[in-house]
């Protein structure tokens, strides 16, 4: 009998709520110095997938709940498809979750967010990387940031949500309506990707001058660059809202593979004209008021507590796919103007910084929220990529031209079709 797995609590949503439109999956990369050789990535991708069972697993469709399974089949590399982030398809990916592709020198991951988070994922793509590398002979050592070790540590595949439930913690849970992003879609979905790169001690330099974190910082560049291009905004009275995740186990003890993150969130009156200074206190006030870690388990108990619920237990499936697309739309997408996902820095074993050129982190986009924001640091750099369903760029080179007038020096890189 297959071994099964409840999804997480932070995954149970999105299985009811994807779509072609919204795929709801996340996207990490690694260029290497070297063209990938696929046959062998093919053999540490089935190398790794032995050793991470919280990503052997395919969806299953129970009476009550979507749960997971232990997947039988292995999953295969492919070429990367110009269509990034792509709805998985059930077939092509073998009931997989993510999608492993290559191309020239590069290594992708894509993960369907009901399998894990950015973490979880960069734990992953980290260990198929290292296993590639050993297969073609290169000299790399793990020195304790790999996951190599065959045996899957129990905690792995704890719902740390479920962990921190505490009933006695009181909730108080309201969303705002914010205002959104219009514009001419692509047509057949495609996601457009724009990275910048930025020498990190540059935007180090500047983040002491306005004594504020890089994440502080790129929302208030984002804001600011907002206050310019109003003109693809829409017209309803709301502020303009940042969400920005976050890594729980910063906060609570965890080492779990699978989500556990939540967001925090900034808001403005976008038709309200502030000075750069002015946008940064409050962009930094706003954030570390929700980086309290009582906070952060308060919003804990409120994602839980509506699945210890009885009634949400006995209420068949099918009804409850109603009630999570109206949820995520209420307390989701519509509250949601721009996503802000920063990684930080990636930890990567000094014998394979060599073979390792950069690592880029790409968040999906919607058509609520059709802009994001994806940011890791790596090897001194860091890598802003903007993802967008939208042809119009005007935030995209609002933003850019900001940092160049904050004297940092931006190598633009993109993936957008002609048009």
């Amino acid at each position: 009998m297959n071994k099964w797995y409840r999804l997480d609590n932070a995954g149970k949503i999105f299985p009811s709520v994807s779509n072609a439109r919204r795929s709801n999956l996340f996207r990490l990369s690694v260029n290497l110095t070297e063209e990938v050789n696929p046959t062998v990535l093919q053999e540490a991708l089935n190398t790794t997938i032995k050793r991470f069972v919280t990503f052997n697993v395919k969806l299953k469709r129970g009476l009550f709940w979507y749960y997971l399974e232990e997947n039988k089949e292995t999953p295969l590399v492919v070429l990367e498809d110009p269509f990034l982030l792509e709805p998985l398809n059930h077939r092509e990916e073998k009931g997989f979750l993510f999608r492993v592709s290559y191309y020239h020198k590069r290594i992708s991951l894509e993960v369907f967010h009901a399998l894990s988070d950015g973490y979880g994922g960069m734990q992953f793509l980290k260990s198929v990387t290292y296993n590639y590398l050993l297969l073609m002979g290169k000299d790399v050592k793990s020195e304790n940031m790999i996951l190599t070790d065959m045996e899957t540590i129990r905690e792995e595949d704890q719902d740390s949500f479920l962990k921190n439930y505490d009933s006695s913690i009181k909730i108080d849970r309201k969303e705002q309506k914010a205002r959104h992003f219009s514009g001419t879609f692509y047509e057949n979905n495609w996601i457009s990707l724009i990275t910048g790169k930025i020498d990190e001690s540059e935007i180090k330099n500047v983040c002491n001058k306005y004594d504020c974190s890089y994440t502080q910082f790129i929302a208030s560049c984002v804001i600011m660059s907002v206050f310019k291009c109003k003109n693809i905004l829409d017209k309803k009275r709301a502020p303009f809202q940042i969400f920005v995740p976050v890594n729980l186990r910063r906060f609570f003890p965890s080492i779990t593979l699978r989500n556990f993150s939540l967001y925090v969130r900034t808001k403005f009156d976008i038709d309200k004209e502030l000075t750069f200074e002015e946008v940064v206190g409050k962009v930094k006030s706003d954030l570390l008021d929700e980086l309290q870690k009582d906070k952060l388990h308060a919003r804990i108990v409120a994602n839980v507590k509506w699945e210890r619920l009885f009634f949400m237990r006995i209420i068949p499936l099918f009804f409850k796919q109603i009630g999570f697309k109206i949820g995520y739309n209420m307390l989701g997408e519509s509250a949601n103007s721009f996503s802000l996902s920063n990684l930080g820095k990636v930890e990567i074993p000094s014998s394979m910084k060599k073979y390792i050129d950069e690592i880029v982190f790409s968040n999906g986009a919607g058509y609520t929220a059709p802009m994001n924001m994806g940011v890791v640091v790596y090897k001194g750099k860091v890598f802003l990529t903007f993802t967008s369903k939208i042809i119009e760029r005007d935030l995209q080179r609002e933003f850019f031209r900001l940092l160049s007038s904050l004297g940092l020096n931006v190598i633009i890189e993109t993936n957008e079709l002609e048009v």
